[in-house]
């Protein structure tokens, strides 16, 4: 039997296999998935992680996004209205 050095195999093969599952994932779905051909430039990697952590805290102030443990959240996406208490708690006395 052949001996395969896996961190060879992994370097040489790693893209293209990502590569064929998308487009089997698209051809699946019946939409074809636009693939980002070159790298995002640090700038713009610093803006959309600053753009992500604004929607964050956003997301927290306003209640939308819940922290419920180290490792729980709870989004909110139909509710916009605010005013009903979050889901598994209660308003009455007890």
């Amino acid at each position: 039997m052949r001996r395969i050095d896996l961190e060879e195999y992994v370097t040489t093969y790693k893209a293209r296999a990502r590569l064929a599952w998308l487009q089997a994932q698209s051809a699946r779905l019946g939409q074809p998935r636009s693939v980002r051909r070159r790298p995002r430039s640090d700038e713009e990697a610093k803006i959309l992680t600053l753009l992500a952590r604004a929607r964050l805290r956003r997301a927290l102030a306003t209640g939308e996004l819940t922290v419920i443990g180290p490792r729980r959240y709870r989004l909110r996406v139909f509710d916009k209205s605010g005013d009903r208490p979050p889901a598994g708690t209660s308003t009455e006395g007890g």
